[in-house]
């Protein structure tokens, strides 16, 4: 196969992924797999931090596992930020819980949204939970944990996530570029 035609398939997936936004789910098991993974480890991490004190391991091994273990270290500074000077409780359920909740799709839409380099977006969806101040240096963690996913080849669908911040963001926000998705493999 040549290159052009590889390009060519690659632009054919990532075409009929960023073509059309994925409705809102209410369910775990709706989700897609880079979803489900970054779900599991951030309720793993804030778990152990509630329960122990510290994040602990068992969300590294899980994002090792889903080869990503480079997430890790972003996505626990991520974490850390939110947790340590957010501006009202963020509820993140049990990480066997088969709901989301409203902070874990905002979570979720982030890092989505940071992974196809719509980034005021994210700008506005962590202006919900933190101070502007942490919301500069949240940035570049988020960014790291969606470098490190796609790269691992996992990609965080876009969503019509049904949030009322959103609302307008999702009614003004412009068609996806096709090429959108592979926006850290031309670095």
């Amino acid at each position: 196969m040549s290159e052009t035609e590889s390009n060519h398939n690659l632009d054919d997936i990532f075409t009929s992924t960023a073509a059309e936004s994925l409705p809102d789910v209410g369910r775990v098991l709706d989700l897609k797999t880079a979803e489900m993974l970054l779900l599991w480890a951030s309720r793993s991490w804030v778990w152990a931090v509630v329960k122990h004190g510290n994040a602990g391991k068992q969300y590294i091994h899980g994002l090792r596992q889903g080869a990503c273990g480079e997430a890790a270290e972003p996505l626990n500074y991520l974490l850390h930020i939110i947790g340590s000077v957010c501006t009202r409780n963020i509820q993140i359920h049990k990480p066997c819980c088969t709901y989301l909740a409203d902070d874990e799709k905002r979570l979720l839409y982030a890092l989505s949204a940071q992974q196809t380099g719509r980034t005021l977006e994210v700008f506005d969806i962590l202006s919900q939970i933190l101070p502007p101040s942490a919301i500069r240096i949240a940035l570049s963690h988020a960014d790291a944990v969606a470098l490190c996913f796609a790269q691992a080849g996992l990609f965080l669908p876009d969503r019509t996530w049904k949030l009322k911040e959103l609302s307008l963001a999702n009614q003004l926000r412009a068609p996806q570029a096709s090429k959108a998705r592979v926006r850290y493999f031309l670095h």
